[in-house]
């Protein structure tokens, strides 16, 4: 069977989407591999706000954290930041989302979380 110009491009394609995929899986689970803690995370992504003001890719790590870490009582405190983050970026109606899910999902989250939410 011979292969068309255009079933190579895709076979490329789809080659170098593998690569990126895999790529985006490492790089996401480095954290995971290196040991570090959701607080040590937290405080990494405080600092990309806090001393570089990078609201982007804060608020992409910070929807990551809350992903893995979920279930953890730092989620809170990470809507937190991601509301904070998207204020920032504009993003209005994201960063509502992301205070009303303070409130409804973490109930027993600290007076001062859900009061700033």
């Amino acid at each position: 069977m011979r292969l068309k110009a255009r079933d190579s491009n895709i076979g490329s394609a789809l080659a170098a989407g593998s690569f990126a995929f895999l790529l985006i899986c490492v790089i996401g689970s480095s954290a995971a591999l290196s040991g570090e803690l959701p607080s040590e995370r937290l405080d990494r992504i405080r600092r990309i706000i806090g001393e570089r003001g990078e609201y982007d890719l804060a608020a992409s790590q910070l929807t990551a954290f809350i992903e893995e870490f979920g279930s953890r009582p730092a989620a809170a405190e990470a809507l937190l930041l991601l509301g904070f983050c998207q204020d920032k970026l504009g993003k209005s109606q994201e960063a509502a989302g992301a205070y009303s899910r303070i409130l409804s999902e973490y109930p027993n989250a600290p007076a001062n979380l859900r009061a700033d939410a």
